[in-house]
């Protein structure tokens, strides 16, 4: 990888989610119960510009960069 590429752009490229690839990875502000509960909880647990271990869930796996 190239360290020198944001976390959008590797969102973008490597995503399987058409979602996460059109909006970089952003998911906007939600609620602590509207996600997953590990998503949820890692998301909650974070301190603002942080990125997460990798977070399994039903729908797979999730690398979480806080950014609010």
């Amino acid at each position: 990888l190239d360290n020198k590429a944001s976390f959008e752009d590797l969102v973008k490229k490597y995503s399987d989610d058409a979602l996460s690839k059109d909006t970089g990875g952003a998911v906007g502000s939600f609620e602590r119960y509207a996600m997953p509960g590990p998503f949820a909880e890692t998301t909650f647990g974070m301190k603002v510009g942080s990125l997460s271990e990798p977070v399994e869930t039903a729908r797979g796996f999730h690398l979480i960069r806080r950014t609010r």
